[in-house]
């Protein structure tokens, strides 16, 4: 996943930790943006032109050892990104009103795409955000899977 700071900030790092911010999270693989799908608040991405203005909004700060993943939507209630534990062998991403910590990791290769890039994974597990079955569909379901490439 790449991150797209919506404060201009030409590097999303600082001293190897990830700055707080209000980012825009794209799937590097799709090139689809992570959103929220409204009637059953699952995690979903979208293709650029399918994105709502001011839709898409994710902010990311500290929350003890990892970083919490909060919904922009001013005048809604707080929604935290979360697991939507259903039992299923991929768990889905959800929001809830109780933020969890997340483990951010820098991912330095490859090199050569030429951006700064992080894989977002749930705590201390090699499970992190995937766009289901790498599909570029519009409001297909985002959720967590063991890492089996180099890149998200």
């Amino acid at each position: 996943m790449t991150l797209h700071s919506t404060g201009g900030s030409s590097s999303i790092f600082q001293d190897g930790r990830l700055k707080p911010g209000i980012y825009k999270v794209r799937n590097v693989y799709t090139q689809t943006f992570v959103d929220i799908e409204e009637h059953s608040r699952k995690i979903c991405s979208r293709p650029l032109q399918n994105l709502e203005e001011g839709n898409g909004l994710w902010e990311i700060k500290p929350l003890g050892a990892g970083y919490s993943v909060k919904r922009v939507e001013p005048g809604k209630p707080d929604q935290f990104c979360t697991l939507a534990v259903d039992g299923s062998k991929y768990i889905p991403l959800s929001v809830s009103a109780y933020p969890v910590a997340w483990k951010v990791e820098i991912v330095h290769e490859p090199k050569h795409l030429g951006f700064e890039y992080v894989r977002l994974c749930w705590e201390n597990t090699v499970w992190s955000w995937a766009v289901s079955w790498g599909s570029k569909d519009n409001g297909a379901e985002v959720r967590s899977s063991p890492v089996q490439r180099t890149y998200d």
